[in-house]
């Protein structure tokens, strides 16, 4: 089974734009990088990726256009890390009844804490 995958997948080709929006993710990444160099390091990495994603959809979105040839890596990257910080995200549904949506937390001003913590004086969980 794992070798039908393997072989269909072999099969399929890139699309033509692939090269072209891979000449642009460098200075998309480090534009990210720029932009979140004050986040910690694991959600500084998720939310790199997230801006490299929304400029994917961008980007296709410009090629089915025929707009390719208007596609600068810092429009479409800054386009992407205001979408991020906006609470709005590639996957996921922007809820804004749901607390523990990013787009409602950010929209309302949620601030969600956990409830659990981890005391080191008296060595339990409160």
């Amino acid at each position: 089974m794992v070798a039908l995958a393997m072989q269909n997948r072999s099969r399929r080709s890139a699309p033509a734009w692939h090269a072209q929006f891979l000449n642009l993710m460098p200075r998309i990444v480090l534009y990210a990088r720029f932009a979140f160099r004050k986040l910690n390091s694991e959600v500084r990495q998720e939310a790199i990726q997230e801006v490299v994603a929304h400029s994917l959809v961008a980007f296709c979105r410009l090629v089915e256009r025929g707009k390719a040839d208007r596609a600068y890596p810092t429009a479409l990257a800054r386009y992407a890390v205001a979408h991020y910080r906006i609470g709005r995200r590639v996957a996921h549904a922007m809820n804004i009844e749901d607390v523990t949506s990013p787009y409602a937390q950010t929209l309302k001003s949620i601030r969600v804490k956990r409830l659990d913590r981890y005391n080191e004086e008296e060595r339990v969980w409160k």
